[in-house]
């Protein structure tokens, strides 16, 4: 699922040193970045980046020689080097991943109410629900009755609301 998602992000042009980091470490549900993953990338980055400055080419060249028996902590440790080398806003590497994820989950969504209220309401759990996120759980700040709250109206409701504050994200996202 890691490798749908990744592709999802690629898509974007949201596929940068803070996306790479994020997904090594794990993304919710999907897991995480390869070895091999991490080597392309680094390989295509100095395929498309003509000047690199001598400290971080030494690190992007042991990234790029990694392969599968590579430890994951020393992949980690190269990785967090780049992006305090870079100074990449992790936060919103992370809000991007959310952004692909949602997309993902979106399109994937049971047609029942009940079990696509659930897979909403559980996404929007994994990732921590985050102060802005668009998505009502039941009985979470709110007195919604199960019985209003898993019809098929407030289900297409929840989705489009969930869409539209994609969008809106997506948008926000490309103008930076």
């Amino acid at each position: 699922m890691i490798t749908q998602a990744y592709e999802k992000l690629k898509q974007l042009n949201f596929d940068n040193f803070g996306t790479i980091y994020i997904g090594y470490i794990g993304v919710p549900k999907y897991g995480c970045l390869s070895n091999e993953m991490v080597s392309s990338f680094v390989e295509d980055y100095f395929l498309r980046t003509e000047v690199i400055p001598n400290e971080l080419s030494k690190v992007l060249n042991e990234l790029l020689v990694i392969d599968k028996d590579t430890s994951r902590d020393d992949v980690l440790n190269l990785l967090r080097k780049v992006v305090n080398n870079l100074n990449i806003d992790i936060s919103k590497s992370s809000h991007e991943w959310l952004l692909v994820c949602l997309d993902l989950k979106l399109n994937e969504l049971s047609l029942d109410p009940v079990y696509g209220l659930l897979e909403l309401s559980n996404f929007w759990i994994d990732w921590g629900q985050p102060k802005n996120s668009p998505h009502m759980i039941q009985g979470v700040n709110n007195d919604l009755d199960a019985s209003d709250y898993y019809t098929e109206e407030n289900y297409k409701r929840m989705i489009c609301i969930n869409y539209d504050w994609l969008n809106l994200e997506l948008n926000k996202e490309r103008r930076t």
